[in-house]
C-alpha cells in the first residue's frame, strides 16, 4: 500500500473542486484553475458522456470521472462543485450540493427564475455554504475601469448608452452547445444568454437598477421565430441616471460595440480593450493594461476567497439573484409594454 507523506504544516490545504459538465464552460473553468497555478485543483469531472469526459480529464490531468453528479456528493475529499450544465438543471444540482455540504460555483444565469434563485440562496445559507456565480464579465479590465476609472474623466455621471451583441440570423450553436438556444433543453434567447453578462457588468460598474423598460424586436432576416432577436430599452439606476441598452443577435456593431458614457466633465467610449474620449477630433484610443490572468481565472480565485472568508463578492449568489431579477423584469416589461419597478 502506498502511503503518502504528510503535507508540511505551512503548506495550505488544496481547495478541491469537482466540475459538473465537461462542455465548453466546464473546460474553460478547468483551464482557469490551471492558470492560477496555486492551491486550487480540479479533483473530478462529471458528465453523462463518459467517453467525452474521459478525454477532457486526460487532457487536463484530472484523476476521476463520473457519469452522475450524485456520485460525488458524499465524497469528503471534494470541497466544492462547479455547475456547468444546462440552465434548467442549475437549481436542483446546486440545492443538492449545498445540502451535501459542498460549496457551489454556478455558471450564469444563476437559474431560469427568480423564485428558483431565491430557493438556491436560502438552502445555501441554511447550510452555511457559499453560493457563487461564474459571471466572468465582472472580472474583466473593462469592468474594473468602468467601476473605478470613470469619475476623473467624466465627472458626474449623467447618461450611459450600451450596445451589446452581434449578428447571428440563425442564432444557434453546434454540437454539445446546441442546447444553449433550444428552450426545450434549457436554452434561451440573447436577453438571458448574453444579456445576463451585460446586466451583471452594468450593476457591478454603476450600481443597482431600479426601473426596467424593455421592448423585443425580431427583424425579417432573423430566422429563429421562437426567440427574441433583440431587446431594446431603458434601465434607470437608483440615483436616477438612465441607461439606454440594446442587447441583440441581429446587428453587427463592429467597433460600435461600446459603452458610451456622458458626464459633467467629459464623455467617453469604452469597449472590452480600452477607451477613447468623445467630442475630440481624432482622440487617441487608450488600451487597458494587461491583467495577466483571464477573467475566468479571476472569478475562480474570487470564489475560493469567498469560501475562505478572505473577501466578499462581487458575484455572490445574492448579488446575481438581482441580475436575474433585472432579466426577468425585462421579459415582464416586454410582455406588458410597461415599466417594471424593482425594490418597490
Amino acid at each position: 500500500m502506498l502511503i503518502e507523506p504528510p503535507r508540511p504544516t505551512n503548506e495550505p490545504t488544496p481547495f478541491r473542486i469537482c466540475v459538473i459538465g465537461g462542455g465548453w464552460a466546464g473546460s474553460r473553468q478547468i483551464e482557469a484553475v490551471a492558470e492560477l497555478a496555486s492551491d486550487v485543483e480540479v479533483l473530478a469531472l462529471v458528465d453523462p458522456d463518459v467517453e467525452h469526459a474521459t478525454g477532457v480529464a486526460a487532457r487536463f490531468g484530472i484523476g476521476s470521472v463520473y457519469d452522475d453528479y450524485r456520485s460525488i456528493l458524499s465524497d469528503d475529499t471534494i470541497d466544492a462543485v462547479s455547475v456547468c450544465t444546462p440552465h434548467d438543471s442549475h437549481r436542483d444540482i446546486a440545492i443538492q450540493a449545498a445540502e451535501a455540504g459542498k460549496h457551489v460555483l454556478c455558471e450564469k444565469p444563476l437559474a431560469l427564475s427568480v423564485q428558483d434563485g431565491v430557493e438556491m440562496n436560502e438552502v445555501a445559507e441554511r447550510h452555511g455554504i457559499t453560493l457563487f456565480v461564474a459571471e466572468n464579465e465582472c472580472y474583466t479590465a473593462q469592468a474594473r475601469f468602468l467601476k473605478t476609472g470613470l469619475s476623473e474623466i467624466v465627472g458626474e455621471l449623467l447618461h450611459v448608452s450600451v450596445r451589446s451583441g452581434f449578428r447571428s440570423p440563425d442564432f444557434g450553436y453546434s454540437g454539445r452547445r446546441a442546447w444553449l438556444t433550444q428552450p426545450e433543453h434549457g436554452g434561451t434567447d440573447t436577453w438571458t444568454l448574453q444579456g445576463v453578462h451585460t446586466i451583471a457588468q452594468i450593476r457591478f460598474a454603476f450600481g443597482e437598477i431600479e426601473q426596467v423598460f424593455m421592448s423585443p424586436h425580431s427583424g425579417a432576416s432573423f430566422r429563429r421565430r421562437n426567440l427574441n432577436a433583440s431587446m431594446t430599452g431603458t434601465l434607470v439606476l437608483e440615483g436616477g441616471v438612465a441607461i439606454n441598452l440594446i442587447q441583440t443577435s441581429e446587428v453587427d456593431f463592429g467597433d460600435l460595440r461600446t459603452y458610451d458614457i456622458y458626464g459633467s466633465e467629459g464623455s467617453i467610449a469604452v469597449n472590452s480593450n480600452g477607451y477613447r474620449l468623445l467630442g475630440s477630433v481624432a482622440a487617441d484610443f487608450v488600451p487597458f493594461p494587461s491583467t495577466g490572468l483571464s477573467s475566468y481565472a479571476r472569478e475562480i480565485r474570487a470564489f475560493v476567497a469567498n469560501v475562505r472568508g478572505e473577501q466578499s463578492g462581487p458575484t455572490t449568489g445574492r448579488s446575481e439573484l438581482q441580475t436575474l431579477a433585472v432579466i426577468q423584469a425585462g421579459y415582464e416589461s416586454a410582455r406588458d409594454r410597461s415599466v417594471v419597478r424593482l425594490f418597490s
